[in-house]
């Protein structure tokens, strides 16, 4: 069982960049023995915007924890990117980075490039701080109306 902990972390993401930015967390096993021994348990990730367009909401995110034991594999970013990364997201209220929600078929494990840790999750907590993104879609709708008329 993975121990609580409380990290924080800002990160400056450029306009330009924002859309295909994601964020990712490496959880490592630490001996008790031989405080030196760091060894990779596994991963989560969130994509920073969905994609409609809207950054995600503020507030927490439950991620999934995907078993990795080679931080090598996860240089290959494309072989995880399109996995499930949220609770939410697996039951079905949304998209994989992609746009597909069902891109993946999670109910046959045997099938995905990592398995994923059914005990354990990662909780994450987001605030943007922008004057030129948006978390809400009828926003976004109400700005292309806007642009489209003149």
């Amino acid at each position: 069982m993975l121990t609580s902990a409380l990290n924080t972390g800002t990160a400056a993401v450029s306009l330009n960049s924002f859309v295909v930015s994601y964020s990712a967390a490496k959880t490592f096993f630490c001996s008790a023995k031989d405080k030196t021994e760091k060894r990779l348990l596994g991963f989560s990730f969130t994509p920073l915007m969905d994609q409609d367009g809207t950054v995600l909401p503020d507030g927490q995110l439950q991620l999934l924890v995907y078993k990795c034991e080679d931080a090598q594999r996860l240089r290959d970013v494309s072989s995880y990117l399109d996995l499930p990364y949220s609770v939410r997201q697996l039951n079905g209220r949304a998209p994989s980075i992609s746009g597909s929600v069902s891109s993946v078929n999670v109910s046959s494990p045997s099938n995905l490039p990592f398995q994923r840790n059914v005990r354990e999750s990662v909780t994450v907590a987001f605030y943007l701080c922008s004057t030129k993104l948006t978390q809400n879609g009828r926003s976004m709708a109400v700005s292309a109306d806007r642009n489209e008329s003149i």
